[in-house]
């Protein structure tokens, strides 16, 4: 597995790693994000709002990505789409948007309003036990939507803004693969 690669146009470069920052928005709260990567290792400093979080990353496959951060291991479900780019971790489903702190489009951006199609997709292999919304139903942020099991543990799949299901393409008892589209949610 090879480091993963930062490719950012407000990069810099000083010694033996590249500093990106960037501003990103995570639920919805606005975060700043300065990362630094040591060539050598492919392991990244990470400066979150300040705070100093040492991680590795390495990507599987396409949309797999495993992460080690501060000394815990983590497996993470990268769901990039034209509408929204997401990563689902333990079972969670965070929205994120990066932006370039130069770009004028970003600070005009800002003001706009968020919406568009949340997909919900499957964060491992496993098996649809409930679903527990139905298509045309409105959901309100953080709302239980699937709930699967995986490695005989359940969780609980959630919106992560409120809106209204449009597409439900499980049922329970199917069997899911990891990225696999579950439900469509239009905000």
């Amino acid at each position: 597995m090879e480091p993963l690669p930062l490719s950012d146009e407000s990069s810099s470069t000083s010694g033996a790693g590249t500093t990106t920052t960037l501003e990103i928005e995570i639920e919805g709260a606005q975060r700043l994000l300065q990362l630094r990567t040591d060539l050598v290792d492919g392991s990244y400093d990470v400066l979150l709002d300040g705070q100093l979080i040492h991680a590795e990353a390495r990507m599987i496959r396409p949309g797999i990505l495993s992460l080690l951060v501060n000394g815990h291991a983590y497996r993470c479900l990268l769901d990039e789409s034209a509408e929204e780019t997401s990563v689902q971790l333990e079972g969670r489903r965070y929205l994120f948007r990066a932006e370039d702190l130069r770009s004028l489009s970003t600070r005009r951006k800002k003001h706009s309003p968020t919406g568009g199609i949340q997909t919900i997709k499957a964060p491992m292999p496993g098996r649809i036990i409930r679903v527990l919304v139905g298509a045309g139903e409105h959901v309100v942020a953080q709302q239980a939507l699937v709930a699967i099991e995986a490695m005989k543990m359940q969780n609980e799949l959630k919106a992560s803004r409120a809106g209204k299901v449009i597409e439900v393409r499980i049922e329970a008892g199917a069997t899911v693969r990891a990225g696999e589209t579950l439900v469509r949610i239009e905000s």
